[in-house]
């Protein structure tokens, strides 16, 4: 019986790939195109926020997919969605006030890895909202017998 759940295993291996071709992507991005070159640290900075923000997403949300209440892993995903979106908007906001950038293109390098990394959680996490709790997990039984 094949299940939808998805191991740590594979979902680490799955992030370091996207990671790896999002690095790939951002290296070449950075070499070959100079226009791009002045925001290497705003660019190295996201890759590892949304890194970060994958995992917290699949230990939090794989805990809580498994729970008995449902509506804990929505409100959970929901919010960590809007609050990634935001700091993500923050982000770019002080960078454009702090920075100057001498364009606007520096915005291409940020929506390849906000798109790369939003796609990917969005997969992983429909696969984790599938799962169903283990037979009796979240149950308290009565021990005084």
């Amino acid at each position: 019986m094949k299940t939808n759940n998805i191991s740590p295993g594979v979902f680490y291996r799955q992030l370091g790939l996207l990671t790896f071709f999002v690095s790939v992507a951002l290296f070449f991005l950075h070499q070959f195109f100079p226009l791009f070159g002045e925001h290497q640290v705003l660019n190295w900075s996201l890759l590892l926020f949304y890194f970060l923000t994958a995992i917290l997403l699949f230990s939090v949300g794989k805990k809580l997919a498994v729970s008995e209440n449902k509506n804990a892993f929505t409100l959970f995903i929901m919010g960590a969605v809007f609050v990634k979106m935001m700091l993500s908007m923050a982000v770019l906001v002080v960078y454009l006030k702090f920075a100057h950038p001498s364009s606007k293109y520096f915005i291409l390098p940020f929506f390849v890895v906000y798109l790369a990394f939003t796609v990917f959680e969005t997969y992983f996490l429909m696969k984790i909202g599938r799962e169903q709790p283990a037979a009796g997990y979240g149950k308290t039984e009565d021990r005084r017998q």
